[in-house]
Formats: C-alpha cells, sequence, structure tokens
C-alpha cells in the first residue's frame, strides 16, 4: 500500500482496514516504515501522508473485523511484513 492517507469520511476511503492486535486474524502484517522511500511499492511496508492526492491509496480505520475489507497487524519488523493469506486486494494496493 505504499503511501497511504487516513480518512474518517467512508465515501473518501478506498479500502475499510480493522487493525488488530491477534496475529491470527490479520490479513496482511503491515510494517510501518519511517520514510516514503522505503515504502514505495510495497503493499507490506506503508508510510502514511497527509496529502491525499499523493497517496497510493486511502483508508478508513474501522472497529469491526466485518465491516473491514482488510484486517491488518503492525509488525516491528519489515521481514514479518507480508501477506498472510490469499486476498482479493493482494497485488492491488500500490
Amino acid at each position: 500500500m505504499a503511501l497511504i492517507s487516513v480518512t474518517a469520511v467512508r465515501e473518501r476511503a478506498d479500502v475499510m482496514v480493522h487493525v488488530t492486535d491477534t496475529r491470527a486474524n490479520a490479513d496482511l502484517f503491515v510494517f510501518k516504515a519511517q520514510s516514503r522511500n522505503m515504502a514505495r511499492g510495497q503493499e507490506e511496508v506503508w508510510y502514511e501522508v497527509d496529502v491525499v492526492a499523493i497517496a497510493d491509496v486511502s483508508i478508513m480505520l474501522v472497529d469491526s473485523i466485518r465491516a473491514a475489507d482488510l484486517v491488518v497487524h503492525f509488525v516491528n519488523s519489515r521481514d514479518l511484513a507480508g501477506w498472510r493469506r490469499s486476498h482479493d486486494l493482494e497485488g492491488k494496493l500500490v
């Protein structure tokens, strides 16, 4: 997903995302990048941007797994990031 923007407006979101602390529930393990360059072109490495126009994808965070298009778990290592199961959004987030 590389460069992402977070919105509170459902109509502006490309993907509804639920963040889980339970690794087994995640579709995607995500590593938060410290720089834009590190995240570009990498679905599993996210860098949050404030300007929607430069974002690859706009997400809305949702409380319910059932309301989510994608369930993510944040990891502390780039090596742990990646898809955990086959998903319709795989390959479409960059």
